[in-house]
């Protein structure tokens, strides 16, 4: 019995030992992010708080800064001082970085305008062995019986998040093209689980930015991002094809090039069903159901089709699904973008380039930004607003 007992007192030791010995490995921490940044922002920030409208996001927001500029002309003409607007939007920056500046300010401006989500692959967040482990922390902090101990104090995180070394980001985003690139071409099981940790972050660094803004007292306005879906995939995981697969996917763009689509259309949309993941059968759906004028389907198929793309660079239907579900949950001022330019897809052409809508789509977008900051500095100037 003695011996027992110095057994069990052993393993409770060893097991109380390497409890301890992780805690003391991981840092504190309200979120699990993966990486530090080395950039204070300090003398941007100084600049950024003066500000009456910040607009923050990545290139992205390049499609509206013109409609912006036009906007805050007109509304010059109505005030005796002019506003204030800083651009802190960066080329190639993950939400990562912007919700880390906005984090930096001393004062949020009165309004901020966020178009963002084309670079949130761009940079190298983590090292992809710990993607697991990442992910198990996002499904602890996304508990809803622990969530608030994590915004009582960092030193929850200490206690009940897995340790994972964190990545040092350099001053200004390094891209991880090659790394994405040699996943898309060997590893597909494994790309699938580095996107799953991107986008873990995005939703979460997403939602915190809303909250950070709100909590400031200051008006947010987000926009979706305006993603062009009728480009074939790059790349096919690996783990979502076969021999078979291949040849059914012969079979079916023969079919579209006899146009045959109709006497096909079961056997594509079934490939759909037996090759979850596979980008090109859902491409290939999405063609076959706009040949015979079924365009909900059809853009609904080419979303899906880029979304199981192994190879992410840009935005896509994923990210901007997460955009209008905390813009929607959260109760702030959400133009979509996207939705906006693909209301008449299929009846005219929608994009002028790989990235850019047409002009009058621009336009639709500018009046709804205008509406929403006219409607804004009215409640800011204490002026009645009619409907």
């Amino acid at each position: 019995m003695g011996k027992i007992f110095q057994i069990l007192l052993a393993v409770i030791g060893i097991s109380v030992g390497y409890t301890l010995y992780i805690i003391s490995q991981t840092k504190p921490q309200s979120l699990p992010i993966p990486y530090t940044i080395n950039n204070s922002y300090d003398d941007e920030a100084s600049q950024a708080a003066k500000a009456d409208i910040l607009v923050i996001g990545d290139q992205s927001a390049e499609l509206i800064k013109p409609g912006l500029k036009r906007i805050i002309q007109k509304m010059n003409k109505k005030y005796k001082s002019p506003l204030k607007v800083f651009d802190w939007t960066r080329a190639n920056e993950g939400v990562h970085r912007t919700y880390q500046k906005v984090a930096a300010l001393k004062k949020v401006p009165s309004i901020v305008i966020y178009l963002g989500g084309s670079s949130e692959f761009y940079e190298k967040l983590f090292d992809k062995k710990y993607s697991e482990l990442i992910l198990k922390n996002f499904s602890v902090y996304e508990n809803p019986n622990l969530k608030s101990l994590f915004m009582l104090s960092p030193i929850f995180g200490k206690l009940l998040f897995r340790s994972v070394p964190s990545l040092n980001l350099s001053e200004w985003p390094e891209s991880q093209r090659g790394v994405l690139l040699n996943l898309a071409k060997n590893d597909g099981a494994k790309a699938q689980k580095h996107y799953e940790v991107h986008y873990k972050i995005f939703n979460t660094l997403f939602s915190e930015l809303i909250s950070l803004v709100k909590f400031s007292g200051s008006s947010l306005i987000t926009l979706t991002v305006p993603v062009k879906v009728t480009n074939p995939p790059k790349y096919i995981c690996d783990n979502a094809t076969s021999e078979t697969i291949i040849d059914l996917q012969v079979t079916l763009e023969k079919a579209l090039k006899s146009g045959t689509t109709k006497r096909y259309y079961s056997l594509a949309k079934g490939l759909t069903a037996s090759s979850v993941g596979n980008a090109k059968s859902f491409y290939l759906f999405g063609k076959f159901n706009e040949s015979l004028g079924r365009l909900k389907n059809a853009l609904f198929n080419y979303r899906l089709a880029q979304s199981f793309d192994c190879y992410q660079n840009s935005g896509n239907f994923i990210i901007n699904q997460i955009i209008r579900k905390h813009s929607l949950a959260k109760s702030i001022h959400l133009i979509d973008f996207d939705a906006i330019v693909h209301r008449e897809f299929g009846e005219d052409f929608i994009f002028l380039d790989h990235y850019r809508p047409q002009v009058k789509y621009m336009h639709q977008v500018e009046t709804r930004l205008e509406n929403k900051i006219n409607i804004l500095l009215s409640i800011m100037n204490g002026k009645i607003i009619e409907k």
